[in-house]
């Protein structure tokens, strides 16, 4: 989905639609519907409206679609699942990278990487991304507070 598609979902799938929403954009219905239409080319949305419908809505689609167009993916720093200590955490990530690791080489032993061996090594590859972003998200939330040491 192109951004400008994404801006028009987004402003549309939002409670109300665009009669709900431009009022907390300090923006005119009309206008909005004219920003986010793809087929009109003289109104264009603002990167920092843009911005600002993202915040309202907590719809991440615009910023989705510019990533895709750009070679990205987009993930929140709040994703992936905290469990334990941070000190779990760490070690958590730490095996995540051995398991991907264990499959790399696995799936190389042979000089053939099969469909099934990718699936497994994609999968690794998520549980390194998503044991990483636990451990973000579990700093991010202890940043600014003290934390007890360990001896």
């Amino acid at each position: 989905m192109n951004v400008i598609d994404a801006a028009h979902k987004t402003v549309h799938d939002y409670p109300g639609g665009a009669e709900s929403l431009a009022p907390r954009l300090a923006m005119n219905p009309r206008v909005l519907c004219s920003k986010v239409n793809p087929r009109i080319s003289t109104h264009r949305l603002a990167i920092d409206e843009a911005d600002a419908i993202i915040g309202v809505t907590g719809n991440p689609l615009i910023l989705q679609a510019m990533a895709a167009s750009h070679g990205y993916a987009l993930v929140p720093l709040d994703a992936g699942k905290e469990e334990g200590t941070t000190l779990d955490l760490v070690l958590g990530e730490s095996e995540s990278h051995g398991a991907f690791a264990a499959e790399v080489r696995a799936a190389l032993s042979d000089g053939l990487i099969t469909e099934n061996e990718y699936k497994r090594i994609g999968a690794a590859a998520f549980a390194v991304n998503d044991a990483t972003l636990a451990l973000l998200g579990a700093l991010r939330r202890a940043t600014g507070t003290r934390h007890p040491t360990t001896a």
